[in-house]
């Protein structure tokens, strides 16, 4: 079995949703939330690595009605995205590798940015479009992927670093119009600059995932945890609150399979 730092940790936050997600393969169909993380990270992700243009294009063609909403979710892309970029140009001058793949028998992921700053020496950083640097300051994630990379290559990591892009959640008032919004939607996003968050390599991060490997494989569980992250965080939520009852948004996996 192969294993990612998302799966391993879907299965430490909830293995419910781990057996739905990994075992069961059940899939949901696409969210209409114009705040989506997935698509919007997503979304960021391909601006970054290619430009503000490609990134807003896939953005709306992820959904099949644009509405006021999501064009606000664009412009938050349109100013944040060229900020993230020159962060990048002004403080990597080695070589550049985006969504460098680690591929080895028991572990698969994906580095936002690998920079070569000499032969055989490198930085890793991840991308991060959020506000709470503190959950991204005690994740695992950079660890493993410093720990699995200098396992399959001849990289020496010297840095690792969370690139922070920080997300404002202010709404339109009741007594503002959609421009007057928009342009102080604007003014607060001149006002935020991404960061670099760089974390200190922690081996104990990495035995502590590979334990919740051994759990996964040895000690199976399938029970649901509550948290915060239920919700709209969740892609299950409706069909999980409901014990499967309420599986209108279920895509279940093609049975001719045999799965």
């Amino acid at each position: 079995m192969k294993y990612s730092h998302s799966r391993v940790e879907c299965y430490e936050s909830c293995p419910f949703k781990y057996d739905l997600r990994y075992v069961k393969k059940l899939s949901t169909l696409p969210t209409d939330d114009p705040a989506s993380p997935l698509i919007i990270g997503t979304a960021m992700h391909t601006g970054i690595e290619k430009d503000v243009e490609t990134a807003i294009q896939e953005y709306y063609n992820s959904y099949p009605i644009i509405t006021d909403e999501h064009v606000i979710e664009a412009m938050k892309l349109e100013v944040m995205i060229p900020k993230v970029k020159k962060l990048i140009e002004d403080n990597c001058k080695g070589k550049l590798f985006f969504e460098y793949k680690i591929n080895t028998k028991s572990f698969i992921g994906f580095i936002d940015l690998l920079e070569e700053v000499a032969q055989g020496y490198c930085k890793l950083f991840d991308f991060k479009y959020s506000s709470n640097e503190d959950r991204y300051a005690e994740s695992r994630q950079l660890h493993e992927y410093n720990y699995f990379l200098e396992k399959c290559s001849d990289y020496k990591v010297l840095e690792l670093n969370y690139i922070i892009v920080p997300k404002t959640q202010i709404r339109q008032k009741k007594t503002e119009s959609l421009f007057e919004f928009k342009q102080r939607l604007k003014k607060t996003l001149e006002g935020l600059e991404p960061y670099f968050l760089p974390v200190q390599y922690d081996i104990q991060k990495v035995i502590a995932y590979k334990e919740i490997v051994v759990s996964i494989e040895n000690d199976y569980k399938t029970d649901k945890k509550v948290s915060s992250l239920c919700g709209r965080f969740c892609e299950y939520y409706n069909y999980c609150k409901s014990n499967g009852k309420i599986d209108f948004d279920i895509i279940y996996p093609d049975k001719k399979d045999g799965k």
